[in-house]
């Protein structure tokens, strides 16, 4: 936590410049924008723990609201639903679980082909902040048909179920439209 000294000094800055170089949490900003009676200069309602990793989830979207609003308007207009998708995804992890597992292009799902299956050594925790959830897993699925490949884990289940978020502008970008043609039965 800043000391008062150290605001009181600090107060004299631009502002601009001190809130830029100065706390980089949240909570830091919280902090600065109640002190200073700046404007909430997040204006989000959906937080990750490290604002800053929200970057890696939304692609070329201003903020996760625009994201899931985005997608929200993609899966009512082709009749889709972010359930529908977390338990596609659901089934293809269970399948690659218990059925694939070390048995790589062998078993499918419909057209769908889990190519690998893997474990890695540190979880991955879920960005939103006071979520607690986490996995380890990566599966690699394919789609024999179209070619078409997806790279996903619990951790996908899990944002599509819980929170509504479809990822973009990473190795497990999920766009509803492609999902429901390549993915689903």
């Amino acid at each position: 936590m800043i000391g008062l000294q150290t605001l009181i000094l600090n107060e004299t800055m631009d502002r601009r410049k001190f809130v830029g170089s100065t706390l980089g949490t949240v909570s830091g900003l919280v902090l600065i924008r109640n002190v200073f009676g700046l404007p909430n200069l997040y204006g989000r309602s959906i937080k990750f723990n490290n604002n800053a990793s929200q970057v890696g989830f939304i692609g070329d979207y201003n903020s996760v609201e625009e994201l899931i609003a985005a997608d929200i308007k993609e899966l009512a207009r082709i009749g889709g639903s972010f359930e529908e998708i977390a338990d596609r995804i659901k089934g293809f992890l269970d399948y690659a679980e218990n059925e694939a597992y070390g048995r790589q292009n062998k078993n499918s799902i419909d057209p769908i082909v889990i190519n690998a299956y893997l474990l890695t050594r540190g979880m991955q925790i879920c960005p939103f902040e006071g979520c607690k959830a986490h996995w380890n897993d990566i599966v690699f699925i394919q789609n024999s048909e179209s070619g078409k490949k997806l790279t996903i884990n619990k951790g996908i289940e899990h944002l599509a179920r819980d929170h509504h978020l479809l990822e973009k502008g990473n190795e497990y970008e999920i766009i509803p439209v492609e999902f429901y043609k390549h993915f689903m039965p």
